[in-house]
């Protein structure tokens, strides 16, 4: 995967919010965590296709922001969009990220996610096959039948959009680049 044209834009301003100082809000908040900034990295990496974001401070933490829909990083994920509906995972782990971006393609419109049918009479033939739904981002639905032997991570292949994704973050290296441009920024 490809890094966005726009990473190097966003990791300029996580910097930025890595730089501010203790109480910078004035209730006493610190700045985004390294754990918090590698989050939100992850994400932003496993959906380039959702464009930057706007990168804002939230508590300790920082913020994400595609239009109406938020997702803010402050030692766990929360989510929100325009209908309030909500989501949140209560750790930073690359679990939680996935579950995240799952949440995020569908509130954005992005992508397609698989569903395994339960089949109690599958067709004449096909003893072993297992059903799956696909559901579109517009609402659409279709089927996909699957032979014995072919097993989920090969169907996510087929769909790299849908919640079974691989998992590609940051390294220690984006950490040290952020932390080495928000002590830039800090002496300007």
């Amino acid at each position: 995967m490809n890094a966005p044209t726009w990473l190097p834009e966003a990791i300029d301003e996580i910097a930025k919010l890595r730089a501010l100082p203790h109480n910078w809000d004035s209730y006493g908040a610190d700045p985004p965590s390294a754990e918090n900034c590698l989050a939100a990295l992850c994400l932003m990496r496993l959906l380039p296709e959702a464009g930057k974001p706007r990168i804002v401070p939230f508590d300790s933490g920082m913020q994400l922001e595609w239009g109406d829909v938020e997702i803010a990083f402050s030692g766990e994920i929360t989510a929100i969009d325009a209908e309030n509906q909500d989501a949140e995972w209560a750790g930073l782990s690359a679990e939680y990220i996935k579950a995240a971006v799952a949440w995020l393609r569908k509130r954005l419109g992005l992508g397609v996610s698989l569903v395994e049918q339960a089949v109690l009479n599958p067709p004449s033939g096909m003893a072993g096959w297992r059903n799956y739904r696909i559901e579109y981002p517009n609402g659409m639905e279709g089927l996909i039948w699957l032979p014995p032997g072919v097993d989920r991570e090969q169907i996510e292949s087929l769909f790299p959009e849908s919640e079974g994704m691989a998992l590609e973050c940051p390294r220690i290296n984006d950490l040290n680049l952020i932390d080495r441009k928000g002590q830039a920024a800090k002496t300007r």
